[in-house]
């Protein structure tokens, strides 16, 4: 029997995919729990148009991170902060300083840098598109 899934269903598949299951699992499992609906069912041919765009979002999405990838790959960053003696830092500098500079959301960025020096940075943004940056930390006299 085939079935649109309404929610994803470990071992099954994912929200908005058309699957065939057998009939005993779609009426006593999927279609009473509510986790899919029939084909010709009214909410079937709502649910194609929300998979529909959510695709459009995310191929749009895509194009963002690719350009944000290209547009902060290879920028140096300098920040400047209290440190003692020994170069260590009297906090650190954190997701948030680092993608507030960079311009990105903090979510792609989890280093935090607690000491003075130059650190090379690789930021995945998603869809695997991969910048490389260089932090600074210089002490602040």
């Amino acid at each position: 029997m085939k079935v649109i899934l309404v929610k994803d269903v470990p071992k099954i598949g994912r929200a908005g995919e058309i699957k065939e299951v057998s009939l005993g699992f779609a009426r006593n499992h999927l279609l009473l729990k509510g986790l899919a609906v029939l084909p010709d069912d009214p909410l079937a041919a709502k649910i194609m148009i929300q998979k529909a765009e959510k695709k459009q979002i995310l191929a749009s999405k895509q194009k963002e991170y690719e350009e944000q990838a290209s547009s902060i790959n290879g920028k140096k960053i300098i920040f400047k902060a209290k440190a003692d003696k020994n170069n260590h830092l009297y906090g650190s500098i954190g997701p948030k300083e680092i993608a507030l500079k960079l311009g990105i959301s903090e979510d792609f960025i989890s280093t935090h840098l607690k000491t003075t020096g130059n650190f090379p940075l690789e930021i995945t943004l998603p869809g695997g598109f991969k910048s490389k940056v260089e932090i600074e930390i210089q002490k602040d006299e």
